[in-house]
């Protein structure tokens, strides 16, 4: 029998991805690729795995501490960069990969490859770049609310669905 929801593992961790709310990927997704184009090629390595942390935490919000993920002992070695490799617990760079794959199909991101069947992959890929960079600089335009009044600019809830946990489970006992 399936798992109701897929489980990720990330280091010593196994994490359950939930869909996220549409509304909650929209205002947190943009602010991960803030400033990405300001990073240069040596620096890329880096630029990639802080923003697939910082992806990670959107879809999995109990995810690690930054701290382990970057593989320190601790707040305390991070905050001193004391980088011990025995102790290292973080993910491998293939876990990131796999857990970011299963939690864009989780949510239905996976799909968009699907309109290559119907649209030119270059319509696609102009469309899409042209929603991100508004996204990424706050130039989203909202569609006014169905009574017609303008949308609200309260925030909503983070949790998946209200027949789903409030969060994702977090790291299971090893």
């Amino acid at each position: 029998m399936p798992e109701p929801h897929p489980t990720v593992q990330l280091g010593a961790h196994r994490y359950v991805v939930v869909a996220q709310r549409q509304a909650r990927l929209r205002r947190q997704v943009p602010a991960v690729f803030a400033g990405a184009g300001t990073t240069d090629a040596r620096d890329l390595l880096t630029m990639l795995s802080d923003r697939a942390y910082e992806l990670l935490r959107v879809f999995i919000p109990d995810v690690m501490p930054k701290w382990e993920y970057d593989g320190y002992a601790g707040e305390e070695a991070a905050f001193n960069d004391h980088y011990d490799e025995l102790a290292d617990q973080s993910p491998t760079h293939r876990q990131v990969q796999d857990a970011l794959a299963v939690c864009l199909e989780v949510n239905g991101i996976d799909r968009f490859k699907l309109l290559g069947n119907v649209v030119s992959p270059e319509l696609i890929r102009a469309l899409m770049s042209q929603r991100l960079a508004d996204l990424a600089i706050g130039n989203s335009p909202s569609l006014p609310a169905p009574s017609g009044e303008p949308p609200s600019t309260t925030s909503s809830p983070t949790s998946p669905t209200p027949d789903e946990p409030a969060s994702v489970a977090g790291p299971s006992p090893a």
